[in-house]
């Protein structure tokens, strides 16, 4: 999974990276749930 920071703020549970190793989220999934303020801001039209 590519971590990218300026993208954690549109994900309900999002990827925390630190010193370089990926820390294992403590619910199941990947954590790639988006917002839904974030799917609205940036729907297509």
């Amino acid at each position: 999974m590519e971590y990218i920071p300026w993208l954690r703020d549109c994900f309900e549970e999002p990827v925390t990276v630190e010193g370089g190793d990926y820390k294992t989220p403590q619910n199941p999934g990947a954590g790639t749930t988006f917002k839904a303020d974030v799917l609205e801001r940036f729907a297509a039209k």
